[in-house]
């Protein structure tokens, strides 16, 4: 099993959290926490490390802030029109980081919860292996409907919902302009 090296902006970095601080966050704010509470040690690094990777699927705004980091965090902002909607005038790099620290931090202790719960398992991910692109199901009288077809992308359903809200501040609109 890989070593877990968190440290922000590392040369040798592989997850932006450590267990000890996943744990804390995910005890003080998740309602039900015993998914990450019943994992063993093992289970939580790699549940980290394929959070970590999960949320470098991503693009997002601005560069690098280290040449020689590993992960895509921690970003440089830039507050020039068009380049940066997270920041105004008021914010300081030093806030900016610590806001971008601390979402990045939290959104990847909440994945790496989600991949504790599903057991590893991606249920998106095996419906696309399985050229599933839709699925319905009824109660009663019992239905069940499922739609075989192209197979789609997964880095949209790759993160959970309330990891995806906390980096959305963080990641690109792709947007177009026109002359």
């Amino acid at each position: 099993m890989a070593t877990l090296i968190a440290s922000w902006g590392g040369g040798d970095s592989n997850a932006y959290i450590d267990v000890t601080q996943a744990t804390s966050f995910i005890c003080t704010s998740v309602f039900d926490p015993s998914a990450w509470t019943g994992a063993t040690s093992i289970q939580m690094c790699a549940a980290i490390l394929q959070a970590t990777k999960d949320v470098d699927s991503r693009q997002y705004i601005g560069a690098r802030f280290n040449f020689d980091q590993l992960l895509e965090f921690p970003r440089q902002m830039n507050s020039a029109f068009p380049y940066n909607r997270t920041t105004t005038a008021a914010d300081s790099e030093d806030s900016i980081q610590k806001r971008m620290q601390q979402d990045v931090q939290q959104a990847t202790a909440l994945q790496a919860l989600k991949i504790a719960r599903d057991g590893g398992r991606n249920q998106h991910v095996e419906n696309v292996k399985n050229n599933i692109v839709g699925i319905s199901e009824s109660v009663g009288p019992i239905r069940e409907f499922v739609q075989y077809g192209q197979r789609s992308t997964v880095g949209n359903m790759r993160l959970s919902s309330d990891a995806l809200a906390l980096l959305q501040d963080w990641m690109t609109g792709r947007r177009i302009y026109r002359a």
